[in-house]
């Protein structure tokens, strides 16, 4: 997880390739194209990743179509609770 997002209370307003790329960050071994994002109008549902069927990280194929699964411009990132 990308650090500012654990951190409670903080509200973020990213587009997808923004997470993206956030979690990219985060995990240096993978890419952001590796990365998926919905959301329900402008509100994230979920961050995935892509894998082969060898298990093995991958390339996001068009099931996990970015433009079907988010087509907001500005997603808000709920914060943390505890």
């Amino acid at each position: 997880m990308p650090e500012h997002f654990l951190a409670p209370g903080a509200e973020l307003v990213l587009s997808a390739e923004e997470i993206e790329r956030e979690f990219a960050a985060a995990n240096p071994w993978l890419k952001p194209e590796m990365f998926s994002v919905s959301c329900r109008g402008a509100d994230l549902l979920d961050v995935r990743v892509c894998f082969g069927r060898d298990l093995f990280p991958r390339s996001c194929g068009v099931d996990e179509d970015q433009t079907r699964l988010c087509r907001a411009s500005k997603i808000e990132v709920p914060p943390v609770t505890q």
